[in-house]
């Protein structure tokens, strides 16, 4: 062989094995291509075995923003929802009007349907159809409120419930919502990622619709070229079998997956909490069982922007003088911001107590002086809002809206009489129930024109000493606590 054909198969074999590590370095990512998670082994998460206290829950779980599972709490409580049968449910609810999705995969740009109980209930087995239905009328009893929530300041929070019912597989995207949130689970199973809002800037650094506050990522395949952050991304993972309840802290990023012939599951939003009120809970035991949602109701929506601005007070203490108060509140002008210390000091020692920063009338206070609650004033003269959160599906504003047009699945016709009015398919209801549900729909409607969609986030990104109290909790009445070892940040 002559020394140029020696140096031409050297020069070969040089290039192969210098170059084959490059051309294999994409495929070579942790987790490229794979299902979210293969990129590093979850972090460990708190589990009980029931529902926790409404003052431990707050002091280690809401307040730390640390999720817990409590894994068989719906059980353990006896909760009536472990036996509701699709027969049970078209006795019950038939003639009621729910939102329906038609898809697996959750897409937000997707417009949701109208049709009643019993004819989904008829379809979903073998279809696309998926029930994502915020309760309302008589669909309320299928809400009971938890013991972990009927004291401390919880009552008065709860913004909003939802019934999430279909066939699996079902997958929302990866997104995050402006409230906390109890997802429990009644029929099938859930997977539920989970990942600190401390790695905001990981999670949105790629492909990120800060308008819905979701992620284009696509959880089963993920493009690792595309989302770099992703590739050392801590996370958490929760498998929520029937009887099952989560925790979901306000802002932190989840993905759903939902198994099984029939997947069944209610959850709870409730506005974030920055103070829990102790005396509230004065003689609340152990004994509490669950109640009906319309004990409590739901509160104004006013109440979860009460809350958002009160994260300028996080780790404040009881009392907030005036030179405070104009340092953590940023937004207005310095007199109305004078004016509005002046309107929560109930007892006007100048001083403000956490009591009067959650009990002074907010819905007054927002069209007076909208700018210090960081809103835009209502040009008609109306009251001021802002929307709630960007919950999983559309805004509650959009669901009241389209609750005016209800669509009807065209691929088999009703026995309701159908007629068309400007361009919508109404169904005409003959049934007095029905007919007073849709003006209660139309009457929300009216009442959540006039809330303004630039929601503002005021996200203080800081990393919270995940503190490691298990050993506490034991000691406490929740005696039912079993915990995982956790892996520190």
């Amino acid at each position: 062989m002559s020394l140029s054909r020696v140096q031409l198969v050297c020069t070969i074999f040089c290039l192969q094995h210098f170059l084959t590590p490059l051309s294999g370095q994409k495929s070579r990512l942790p987790g490229h291509g794979r299902p979210f998670g293969e990129h590093m082994k979850p972090m460990g998460l708190t589990t009980i075995g029931r529902f926790s206290s409404p003052h431990v829950f707050y002091g280690h779980f809401v307040k730390a923003s640390k999720p817990i599972h409590m894994k068989s709490a719906l059980t353990e409580a006896n909760h009536p929802g472990l036996e509701w049968t699709d027969a049970f449910l078209r006795n019950r609810y038939g003639k009621e009007m729910v939102r329906v999705e038609v898809g697996k995969m959750e897409v937000r740009s997707r417009k949701a349907h109208w049709m009643r109980m019993d004819k989904f209930l008829k379809d979903y087995l073998h279809s696309d159809l998926y029930m994502v239905h915020s309760v309302s009328g008589r669909l309320k009893d299928l809400v009971l409120i938890p013991p972990t929530l009927q004291c401390g300041g919880y009552q008065r929070a709860m913004q909003e419930a939802v019934v999430w019912m279909g066939k699996g597989p079902l997958r929302s995207v990866l997104h995050y919502d402006e409230v906390d949130n109890l997802l429990c689970v009644f029929d099938g199973t859930k997977d539920v990622v989970l990942i600190d809002k401390f790695y905001k800037e990981k999670v949105e650094a790629n492909g990120f619709v800060q308008d819905g506050h979701y992620s284009t990522v696509d959880m089963e395949k993920v493009d690792m070229h595309s989302f770099p952050q992703f590739q050392n991304l801590p996370w958490y993972r929760v498998h929520l079998a029937a009887g099952d309840c989560v925790y979901i802290p306000y802002r932190w990023y989840h993905q759903v997956t939902s198994q099984g012939d029939r997947s069944l599951a209610v959850n709870i939003w409730f506005a974030r909490l920055w103070w829990f009120d102790d005396d509230d809970c004065t003689g609340f035991g152990s004994s509490h069982t669950l109640e009906p949602l319309d004990d409590y109701g739901f509160a104004s929506p006013n109440e979860a922007v009460r809350s958002q601005w009160l994260e300028a007070f996080e780790g404040a203490d009881d009392d907030v003088d005036l030179a405070d108060f104009l340092g953590r509140v940023s937004s207005g002008t310095q007199e109305h911001r004078r004016k509005v210390h002046q309107l929560i000091d109930k007892d006007q020692d100048g001083m403000l107590a956490w009591i009067e920063l959650y009990d002074f009338d907010i819905s007054k206070a927002l069209p007076l002086y909208p700018d210090v609650f960081m809103l835009s004033a209502d040009p008609s003269g109306g009251n001021a809002t802002q929307s709630v959160h960007g919950d999983q599906e559309t805004s509650k504003a959009e669901k009241e809206h389209e609750a005016k047009i209800v669509q009807v699945d065209m691929e088999e016709e009703v026995d309701d009489k159908v007629q068309t009015e400007t361009g919508a398919v109404i169904v005409d209801k003959e049934e007095d129930d029905d007919e007073k549900m849709k003006d209660k729909h139309e009457e929300k409607e009216k009442g959540f024109e006039t809330r303004a969609e630039d929601e503002k986030e005021k996200l203080e990104v800081g990393l919270k000493t995940q503190e490691d109290e298990n050993e506490k909790l034991d000691q406490k009445e929740d005696s039912g606590y079993v915990h995982s070892n956790r892996e520190e940040l």
